[in-house]
């Protein structure tokens, strides 16, 4: 989309690879639970059990797995995936009044949330923290608009402190 001309900036849950683009670092961050929590009918913090009751509704590009298969695959433990989605925004509507949780990264957690009314909560499997990065062509270097977009992501990325706690 960059070559497109498409788009000025992105922001990507990793360092982009050498290219010519620019890259800044804005932050880190950690994987949530979003869930509704009167459909579920669990307490918080989930409990490992809980959350492997739970049926789950996967976001991936892929459609197939994502992260916390992985990290579940390391603890010979597995998941029942109800749906899969490729995009975090159709989240609410598959979860208001449903008794399913998903597993995101914490600042679209949050930010949908917001919204929806949904419940935020810590996974209880050990996922790992990932840096958050904005990336930009340099014609489109506007440094107003790397603020504007560093400042709203850090609004709900979450403390340092609280990486390990997510």
């Amino acid at each position: 989309m960059f070559e497109a001309g498409e788009i000025d900036f992105a922001v990507i849950a990793q360092p982009a690879q050498p290219s010519a683009l620019q890259q800044q670092e804005i932050g880190q961050s950690a994987y949530a639970c979003l869930l509704d929590q009167r459909a579920c009918h669990v307490p918080i913090p989930l409990t490992l059990e809980d959350y492997l009751a739970l049926p789950h509704i996967l976001v991936s590009f892929s459609g197939r797995d994502g992260i916390v298969d992985h990290v579940l695959k390391k603890l010979r433990r597995t998941r029942r995936v109800q749906s899969a989605l490729t995009h975090f925004s159709s989240l609410p509507p598959f979860l208001t009044g449903t008794r399913a949780v998903s597993t995101l990264p914490v600042h679209a957690a949050r930010s949908l949330a917001a919204i929806s009314g949904l419940t935020v909560c810590a996974a209880p499997i050990p996922l790992p923290s990932y840096t958050v990065s904005l990336l930009w062509q340099r014609t489109a270097d506007t440094l107003w608009m790397r603020q504007l977009i560093r400042d709203a992501f850090q609004q709900v990325l979450p403390e340092p402190e609280t990486l390990s706690l997510l």
